[in-house]
């Protein structure tokens, strides 16, 4: 076999099929808090393809993965159908999720803001009502 020989055109869109789809579902790193990133990722890997690639540099394997192809596509493509349907709700999930979790974490930084501010207000009210009784005094 002559590895180092020009692939044909079938095999060259086969090859770059793989390529295209090994990228889109490599494991990709995604950092502890990024929920953005862990969102595109899960949805770039959602979707399942059910139509397998039938070429192949012998004949004979083209017309028997052809053939195969015909009798399971009809199972395939209903099963391929359902996951993506799921998948994809699961996207949706995380979404809705992720924008449940934004808005929270905005209300703490506002109750947060609003709590040392009190804070402040208490503590400037108690220096005052000390510095009062300690006029008060006379000393």
């Amino acid at each position: 076999m002559d590895y180092d020989a020009e692939p044909a055109p079938a095999d060259r869109a086969y090859l770059e099929r793989a390529r295209r789809l090994t990228e889109r579902l490599s494991a990709r790193e995604v950092a502890p808090g990024d929920v953005g990133a862990a969102l595109a990722a899960a949805r770039d890997v959602a979707a399942l393809d059910a139509d397998a690639p039938t070429t192949s540099a012998r004949p004979e394997a083209r017309l028997f993965k052809a053939g195969v192809k015909r009798m399971v596509a009809w199972y395939m493509v209903y099963l391929a159908e359902q996951v993506n349907d799921l998948g994809f709700a699961l996207v949706r999930l995380g979404e809705t999720l992720a924008a449940g979790v934004e808005h929270t974490e905005g209300e703490a930084r506002e109750l947060r803001s609003r709590l040392d501010e009190l804070g402040s207000r208490v503590r400037q009210l108690e220096n005052s009502r000390r510095q009062a009784e300690d006029g008060g005094r006379g000393d």
